[in-house]
């Protein structure tokens, strides 16, 4: 059975996937019918319809679909997923702000040696900003 084919091989010859199972995921395009829009990894994209989807959608809500192409540019689902729309902003907010915080701290426990080529701890820590906002306070008393 194997992994099934996806957006990038159903892009680039979709006659040759015709009558098999296939793995589809892209945004909603329209919801009367139900077309959703695959993209390629080299940018080349088409819309396809999608039969038997049991899950209301929105335009803009990404779905992917398991299902069996059909050779009218259709879908029959057999199986479906809905993300909302609004979770991918979210969760590039979430992961740029987590990735600050591990750039952070590895600035403050480690720090560089370029003439070694090496990454040492540092001892003491650098102090946080509330630490040092605190001593220039208490600095000025």
């Amino acid at each position: 059975m194997g992994i099934p084919p996806g957006d990038d091989d159903v892009v680039s010859s979709y006659e040759t996937y015709v009558g098999e199972r296939v793995l589809l995921s892209g945004p909603v395009a329209n919801t009367d019918p139900v077309r959703v829009r695959i993209t390629a990894a080299n940018g080349d994209s088409m819309t396809v319809g999608v039969d038997g989807l049991e899950t209301a959608v929105a335009v803009g809500d990404v779905v992917s679909v398991y299902g069996i192409l059909e050779p009218d540019g259709r879908v029959s689902a057999l199986e479906t997923v809905k993300k909302p729309a609004n979770n991918y902003v979210r969760t590039r907010v979430l992961s740029a702000l987590a990735g600050l915080w591990v750039l952070w701290r590895g600035i403050r426990h480690w720090r560089p040696v370029p003439s070694a080529s090496r990454i040492d701890r540092r001892d003491p820590p650098l102090r946080s900003m509330p630490t040092r906002l605190r001593n220039l306070w208490e600095d000025d008393a």
